[in-house]
Order: structure tokens, then C-alpha cells, then sequence
């Protein structure tokens, strides 16, 4: 079975990366893959150095006045066409089975696979947006399949104004589980706590620095860390900026692109103060590597950490935060505990295996709703 997946955006973020981890398991179940993505990119470097089935074009598509306004502003309106024209070529090269459409921010592309006849699977990574109501009614009307990242992500997506009669169906994301959890501490070893994440609002940035600051009156030996980048030309980057020269101005140390998982073998706790997320990617990763979760009951998270593996408060309440991540720091054997039983987590539920699994049924799914008419207009 051919699967033409397309992607949003052309850096390696957690929505991206997730679906790539399920990719070389799912070669093994008999799947073949093609990528039409933003180039030049990351993302296009990376599938290519792979040997995958790629191509692309400059991704500029956007929907908001917002968008527009971003650089280098209207001008990039321009690329728009030759992006969904190149896609509409890519499809009829191809001839998928089905079409795997990444993220809100691909109905465009998943508009044009139906009108081309193409079964597609819409993959929801995001917490629908108030003004995201038009996307299940579209969804639903030009009957498209959608697949959400999250129990939370489903009925945030259902409850947005379509006409389905049920959730879109679930399909976690997944974590590579490292040989060995974090290696043990040695004598001397500072105690660490970090957070992972783009530096911006929806992530809590502002949250993890007041965070800090009270893990750090309660514990001054105690080192934080924030690995994250700043996204320039976004609405946001001056916040973010601002954020980051109060991380440097309170000691925390700062990393805008590092090896996670080689941050998180020196880790003791994983902090997470997103206000919303659908599946932060990274708390699977950090349970991974056997290290307890503090992070804020929002969305999708608690799916993820359970009791035994973490700790949870509401989201923006630093004080909570701080109590939690202060309790584990001063208790080795329960951090212990968590750090196993959340890795024990991960491998049980949401390995690439669990998620190929997943996906593969949803793929098959799909491309069994293709008809005679839509085969009939691909080939036209």
C-alpha cells in the first residue's frame, strides 16, 4: 500500500517527528511512503539523506491575517499556488492508496486529494481553536477520515461543529525507548530539572522560569534547564526572546537546539507547564528514559502520565508545580519508582510498534472508502 504523506512545516517538530517514528515499522508491515514537504527544509534534508521518496516545494500557506502579516509578509501569497499545484502533479505521479494529511494546517492539500478521488486520513495534532470550527464541517463534507493524537484531541475535534456521529479515531504517539533508562547519579552530581519545548505561551515558558525560581528559594543547588528555540517572524518572538534573556538573567541554563535525549540522561525531573497540549511527544520521551514527569493536567497529558509514573497540578499554578518537583528532588526512591514505572509505560503502550500498529489499521481503513468515481477522476 502507497501512502503520499504531506507535512506543514518544514522544521522537525513534535507533530512531524511523530508520524516519522512509526515510519520504518511501518515499511516492515508492507507500507510504501512518499513526501511532498516545505523545500528547502530540515524536514526535506532529512528524508533525503534517508533515501526516502521525496519532494517539494516553498510551503506558503496560511490562513489568518496573522500569517500575512509574518515575514516576508503578503508578497509570499505568490507561492501559494506553485505549492498546491506541485502537490496536485505529486498525486497524480504517485497514484497513492491513501493520503496522509499532517496537522490543521494541511486541509488544503487534504481538499485537493478528494477532489482528485483519493481516500485521505486527516491527522489531527492539534487542540481544535475557537476559530477552527469550519475544519470539521469540512472535513465532514468532503469526506475525509480524521485520526486525532489524543482522547482529548478527538473530542476537542468533535465537539467543533461537524456532523459526525463519533470522535475521530485515536492514534497516540509514540517514543523510542532508549537500551537503558538514565544512568544512575554519581556523588557530586548536581540534582537537575528541565524542560523541553519551543519557548512560547501555549508551552508555559513564563510558568517553567517562575517554577524555577521557586525550586531554586527551596533548593538553590538545583539546576534548571530550558532546550527549546525561539521561532523568528512569528507573533510571538519577541515574548519568547524576552523569556529567554530572563532565563540567562535567573541562571537557568539555556540550550535552543540540543540532543534531548542526551539532555535527559542528566536529568532527575521532567518539567512540563504547557497551558494546552494535545501529546507533548517529549513527556513520552522523558518517561522513556525512566525519569518522573511534574507537568500541568491539561489535554492530552493525562493520558500520558499517570499517577504512578507522575505528578500533575492545574495549569499555571507555579506554586503547585514547584511543591511537586520539590517533593521528588528530596526523595530519590520515589523518583526511582516513577522513573520505572513510566518507562514501563511507554514500552507497554506507545513504542513505534503500538503506533504502526495503530496508524496501519487507520491507513486501511481509509483507503478501502475509495471508489470507482474517485479512482475514475485520478486517472482522468
Amino acid at each position: 500500500m502507497k501512502v503520499c504523506a504531506t507535512f506543514h512545516d518544514g522544521h522537525l517538530g513534535g507533530a512531524t517527528l511523530s508520524v516519522l517514528n512509526a515510519v520504518p515499522e511501518l515499511r516492515e508491515r508492507g507500507f510504501e511512503f512518499a513526501f511532498w514537504v516545505d523545500r528547502p527544509s530540515d524536514l526535506y534534508e532529512l528524508l533525503a539523506e534517508q533515501g526516502h521518496d521525496v519532494d517539494g516545494a516553498p510551503r506558503q500557506v496560511g490562513f489568518s491575517g496573522r500569517w500575512l502579516r509574518t515575514p516576508p509578509g503578503p508578497r509570499k501569497v505568490r507561492e501559494t499556488p506553485a505549492w498546491l499545484a506541485g502537490w496536485t502533479r505529486f498525486l497524480r505521479r504517485r497514484r497513492p492508496d491513501v493520503v496522509h494529511a499532517n496537522t490543521l494546517y494541511t486541509l488544503p492539500e487534504a481538499a485537493i486529494a478528494r477532489a482528485l478521488g483519493l481516500p485521505v486520513l486527516f491527522h489531527v495534532h492539534e487542540m481544535l481553536p475557537p476559530k477552527g470550527r469550519l475544519v470539521p464541517r469540512a472535513v465532514d463534507v468532503l469526506g475525509i477520515e480524521a485520526a486525532a493524537v489524543s482522547r482529548a484531541c478527538a473530542a476537542a475535534f468533535a465537539g467543533g461543529g461537524g456532523s459526525r456521529s463519533r470522535a475521530p479515531r485515536v492514534v497516540h504517539e509514540s517514543a523510542v525507548v532508549p537500551p537503558a533508562p538514565r544512568p544512575p547519579r554519581r556523588p557530586g552530581d548536581p540534582l537537575v530539572v528541565g524542560t523541553v519545548g519551543w519557548v512560547c505561551e501555549r508551552k508555559g515558558t513564563d510558568v517553567f522560569l517562575d517554577v524555577a525560581r521557586r525550586v531554586r528559594a527551596a533548593m538553590p543547588d538545583v539546576e534548571l534547564r530550558l532546550v527549546g528555540p525561539t521561532t523568528p517572524g512569528s507573533h510571538d518572538h519577541a515574548w519568547a526572546r524576552a523569556r529567554v534573556a530572563q532565563a540567562k538573567a535567573d541562571g537557568v541554563r539555556y540550550w535552543p537546539r540540543a540532543d534531548v535525549g542526551a539532555q535527559l540522561r542528566e536529568w532527575d525531573v521532567f518539567l512540563l507547564c504547557s497551558r494546552y497540549d494535545p501529546f507533548p511527544l517529549v513527556v513520552l520521551e522523558a518517561m522513556a528514559h525512566g525519569l518522573p514527569v511534574v507537568a500541568t493536567a491539561v489535554d492530552g497529558i493525562p493520558e500520558q502520565v499517570t499517577p504512578d509514573c507522575g505528578l500533575l497540578a492545574p495549569s499555571q499554578d507555579a506554586g503547585a508545580l514547584a511543591a511537586h518537583v520539590v517533593a521528588l528532588l528530596g526523595d530519590p526512591e520515589r523518583r526511582a519508582r516513577m522513573g520505572q514505572a513510566g518507562r514501563a509505560r511507554v514500552q507497554e503502550q506507545f513504542t513505534e510498534r503500538h503506533q504502526a500498529r495503530r496508524l496501519g489499521e487507520a491507513y486501511r481503513d481509509t483507503a478501502a472508502q475509495r471508489t470507482r468515481d474517485g479512482g475514475r477522476r485520478l486517472a482522468a
